[in-house]
């Protein structure tokens, strides 16, 4: 399941471009900040459905998670390594404390603005 991909699937692919999240409230905030062109992988892993729904929509990606030392890394790793074989993939790691979804909407327009090329 890609949260929000029936949302979000219109600015996909007039952007040619996916931000990739975890959760649903990364996905809402991302999109009260302006970021059309964003869905929830609702998890940790991305599964070849959704595999399937990011490449027939996007040339590129970005995969933002909270980074959890350790935890997360290796996961965003994997995303990043099946995504790049086929198109271009970035990693931003959130930085704050705070994942997306627990930011303020100036904080999201602040952190997205590193990575203007995607949104």
């Amino acid at each position: 399941m890609l949260y929000g991909f029936h949302l979000s699937k219109s600015y996909i692919e007039a952007k040619r471009s996916v931000v990739l999240v975890e959760g649903f409230a990364d996905m809402w905030k991302c999109w009260m900040a302006g970021v059309k062109n964003v869905v929830a992988v609702m998890g940790k892993k991305i599964t070849d459905k959704q595999l399937r729904l990011i490449l027939g929509s996007s040339h590129k990606a970005l995969v933002c998670f909270d980074y959890d030392e350790g935890r997360n890394e290796s996961s965003v790793l994997g995303i990043k390594n099946t995504l790049s074989q086929f198109i271009n993939t970035e990693i931003g790691f959130i930085s704050t404390n705070n994942d997306l979804g627990g930011s303020s909407v100036e904080k999201v327009k602040e952190f997205f603005g590193n990575y203007a090329r995607y949104i």
